[in-house]
Parts: C-alpha cells; structure tokens; sequence
C-alpha cells in the first residue's frame, strides 16, 4: 500500500472533521477482555460473484480500534482510488468512490495487527476472504512458512512476475500482502493464473514495502507458475540466523560476563547446565595477555572429584575461543572453568562453575526426499530452539540418510538445505542484485527431545511440506 493511500485511509479512520475526533474508548466497566475479535458477518458474502455493489462491511462481535483496523486491512488487486472507512458500532463499511474492474477477483484481508478496543488482543491468524465482479472466483494458491524472529513484524510481498517485469521491494507495492499466522504460515488463495515472486521482509515501518538498508528480507528459492487454478510450490523464507555462528551479536549477547566486564563465557544459551560433549566458548574484551598466555592459564576440572579435563582450544578470532574436553566431562558433575591471568599484565582471574547435566542423550535420524540429482548438497541443520549456541550440521549420504546423536532434552527444529554454491551454508538469496536463494525446507513441526528417547524415521522433502 502506498503512502498516499495509507496516509489517506488513517485520516478517514481518525475523523471526518476536527471536531468528531474524540479519544475512541471501551465501554466502562466489566471483567479483563482477553478473547479476540471474531467476524460475525462479511458482506458481500465470501465467495460471492457477479458483484455490482460499491461497498463492503464487516461485522464484528466486540468494539475494535480503528487506527488497528487501518494498519490490518487491505485490499487486492488495489483500487486506483483509495476506499473510504466509516463505523456505525462494531460494524466497519469500506466504500468505493470508483467503479470496481469488472471480471475481476477481489482479495481482502485483514492482518493480526487488528486488535479489539478493551483488551487489545489480537486476531490470531490473517483473516482472507474473496468476492468477484465476475461470473467465476480465481482460485490459484501460493503458500508456505517463514522462520523468523518476530513474526508480527513480517510481511510476504507477492508480485506477479512476466519475465519482463523486474518487482522492485524497496519502491514497487507488492499485488498482493499478508501476514504470517502464529506458526509462521502464510496463504495467498484466489489468485489467477501467472508467474509470482514471493519476499517476506519485516516491515517495521508498515508501509508494505522493504525499506533499503534498514530492513531484513528474504528471497523465495524460485519464481511459482500458477496454470489453470494450480496450487504452487510452497515457498520458503528464511529471516533468521539459523546457522548461527560463533561471534554473530546474538550469540556474544548470550554469554555471561564477569564484574569487570572482560571475559564473557558460556555456551550459546543462557544457563550453566551443560551436556558431557558440550563447547564452552570464551570472549576477552580488554585483555593485553596474548593467546599463548590465556591458552597456558586456562584449566577445566571437577571441583568435587578433582579430576582434570584435558581442554582442546580452538581460536575463532582474536578475542574469541572455543574450548571443549578431549574426554567428554562425566554426567551428573561440575566443571569449572579457570582463567587465573593473575601473573600478568591484567591481573585477573575468572572463574565459572557449569553443571553437567545427567539426563541421557538421544538420536535424531531420518531421510530427505526429493532431492533426486542434487543429493549430493544437501545439509542438514539441526537447531535447539530458545538457544543460541551453534546449530550442528549433517550432510546427507548418498542415500538421503542422516543421524544426529548425542542430542541433550530440549524442543528441536530441524532445516535441510541444497548447498548448490558449496559453501557450507544457507544462502537467503538477495533482492539487490537479485539472486534467489537456495532451496531451503523446514520439517514440519517442532521436534520436543526427551532424555535417552530417540527419534526415528524422520522424512523431510524437497518435493512438498514436510509432515
């Protein structure tokens, strides 16, 4: 939606004259409002042809606010002159001043940004719904699933895509808008037959474009050609840092610093308990001693036992190590880490005590299908949820199969990517200069870990949504 149209909607929904602009305000009195608004009644009813009406209305069961409705409705394809909004109640009308495009299906939609009056809640999934000026209801499909890490701030962008037309996110309004629900899924029904480009971006700006340099998106791996009322491929947009790396600004804000804010250490999540295989990694802000130095005065022991781990040290960077145990550290214990940098320059010694969990580990293993000739590239990323420590990685054998073992209690997600490019890592395709990105899956649901239980058979395809 334009600026002008978006702007020009905002005035309607505030007031018609200065002098109707009152604070819009919940009846008074009554118990904590937490259900969502529901839609009662659509008019023209969903699905209806031949329209030949200028207005649409909404009904709602509870009183919402205004300015939230503007910011959740829209409209598709958009009409050259912008709707006008009026409210009698809990009932919202949408006027046309123009004439509709006659045998034309119109998409409306109403985002999770609608929220009702007393409590604020919210819708809890897009509402879409469709009518015709015509004697039929287009019904192409493009739908799919977007990681990311505030869902409410998303927004997938479909253009139509000739060959000859180039969709610009940053300047080009999209042909048609929605909003991902809860889960990160996404549908755009009833449209017609033609060639589609999907982008999800986080639009914090809400004005339904990707703003350049200041707003993340993400590239759907391949155009989608609806033929004869088809439903596309499902697209995949990937926002977030699922690969996760060592020293990205989310991990380092995930270890814990001592008093003097000069050694930060953990293991990507924010608690002390560890796994008997677990990487610690440390990161030095300020220290003058050199890597030999910290490497020679950092020790791993038992406090209770006594016993001494042997630590293998990994540099990252100049001012981040990774350090894990050549022997795994003994189930149900303590390892404390010791930095004792007393001796030098610095004259600091840090010291963490980590609780070794002692809950049994398990395996995750399963095949990708659909793959066929590309096989041979693909990855497997298998990533804790709520956590920040590094994802493990699995490439497939030649037969699709995978196993990852060792796999501590916790909830799981698990992406499989085509490495086309080789470079061991999910590439998110990129708007300007326009790439697509790699093909990316995400099984289906989330996978919960318990101690010592496997999980077994997993199928995830390339050659549709994952079960």
């Amino acid at each position: 939606m334009n600026k002008h149209l978006l702007n020009g909607l905002l005035m309607i929904a505030a007031c018609s004259v200065l002098s109707s602009c009152a604070n819009q305000l919940p009846p008074p009195g009554g118990p904590d409002d937490t259900a969502a608004p529901e839609i009662l009644e659509v008019f023209p009813k969903p699905g209806s042809k031949n329209f030949r009406g200028n207005e649409i209305m909404i009904k709602f069961n509870e009183y919402v606010d205004k300015r939230s409705f503007t910011d959740a409705f829209r409209i598709y394809p958009e009409p050259e002159v912008a709707p006008d909004i009026s409210w009698n109640g809990k009932d919202a009308t949408i006027s046309f001043p123009a004439a509709l495009e006659k045998n034309t299906t119109y998409v409306i939609t109403l985002g999770n940004d609608l929220r009702d009056l007393r409590g604020g809640n919210a819708l809890p999934a897009p509402a879409v719904f469709a009518f015709s000026t015509g004697s039929r209801i287009d019904s192409g499909t493009v739908s799919g699933k977007v990681v990311a890490e505030k869902l409410d701030r998303v927004r997938i962008l479909l253009y139509k895509s000739d060959g000859q037309r180039i969709p610009d996110p940053s300047k080009d309004k999209s042909d048609y808008s929605v909003q991902p629900n809860q889960a990160g899924g996404f549908i755009f029904p009833f449209l017609p037959d033609g060639r589609y480009r999907v982008f999800a971006v986080y639009d914090d700006d809400r004005n339904s474009l990707w703003g350049k340099g200041f707003e993340k998106i993400a590239v759907a791996n391949k155009d989608i050609d609806l033929k004869n009322g088809s439903s596309g491929e499902n697209a995949v947009l990937i926002m977030e840092n699922i690969f996760q790396e060592p020293g990205t600004p989310e991990f380092l804000k995930s270890l814990a610093g001592d008093s003097s804010g000069r050694v930060f250490s953990g293991t990507g999540s924010n608690d002390s308990i560890i796994s008997p295989s677990s990487k610690i990694y440390l990161f030095f802000k300020g220290i003058s001693a050199g890597k030999q130095d910290i490497v020679l005065n950092t020790s791993l022991n038992d406090p209770v036992s006594a016993r001494q781990y042997k630590p293998v040290f990994n540099w990252l960077s100049d001012s981040l190590l990774e350090i894990f145990s050549a022997e795994k550290f003994t189930p149900d214990s303590e390892v404390k880490l010791t930095i004792d940098l007393s001796g030098t320059d610095d004259k600091l010694t840090y010291e963490r005590i980590f609780s070794v969990s002692g809950k049994l580990t398990s395996v995750i293993s399963g095949r990708v299908e659909g793959a066929d000739s590309e096989i041979d590239n693909v990855m497997i990323i298998l990533k804790r949820k709520g956590s920040n420590e590094p994802p493990r990685i699995y490439e497939a054998d030649p037969e699709g199969r995978f196993s990852f073992s060792g796999v501590p209690e916790g909830e799981y997600r698990l992406t499989a990517f085509i490495d086309s490019n080789g470079n061991g890592r999910p590439d998110p395709g990129s708007p300007d200069p326009f790439t697509f990105s790699e093909k990316i899956v995400v099984y289906g649901r989330a996978l919960n870990i318990k101690s010592g239980w496997n999980v077994e058979d997993v199928r995830i395809s390339f050659g549709s949504s994952s079960d």
